[in-house]
């Protein structure tokens, strides 16, 4: 295959941006990609920074989603435990006999509600030193 600009060389590559093929005097790399020299450098540059934009852009959502994920698992943790909290006192306080069953959902609630509180508080530690993902802008 020749040239697109000098019909009389061989091609070396083909621009990734417009599909021309180039001869090593029109051929330009730019971060592995091979383009036209002049026309197509400014589009790969581009592009290229768009690109990594886009992946720190994701590793920032990313982050944002599993502390999202970690907030809910603590809120259901946590509203388990004041559910286990309430029907154990109202077990015991009802009944004689589930007195030993009353006691048990206490302590299961009080652990539980410990550890949404623990995990609460180290969701908090950890967002003071994260940042919040920003979208790619002109």
């Amino acid at each position: 295959m020749k040239c697109y600009t000098h019909s009389e060389v061989d091609a070396v590559g083909f621009c990734r941006v417009c599909g021309r093929a180039l001869c090593r005097d029109c051929v330009a790399e730019v971060s592995g990609i091979c383009c036209c020299k002049g026309r197509c450098e400014a589009s790969v540059k581009t592009w290229k920074q768009y690109q990594a934009e886009l992946v720190q852009y994701r590793a920032g959502f990313r982050t944002f989603v599993e502390g999202f994920a970690r907030s809910v698992g603590n809120l259901i943790v946590t509203a388990v435990a004041i559910l286990l909290l309430l029907v154990g006192g109202i077990a015991k306080s009802s009944h004689e006999e589930a007195n030993a069953t009353g006691n048990l959902l206490i302590l299961v609630g009080v652990v539980l509600l410990a550890r949404g509180l623990y995990l609460f508080y180290k969701a908090r530690r950890a967002k003071k030193h994260t940042t919040p993902p920003v979208l790619p802008h002109d």
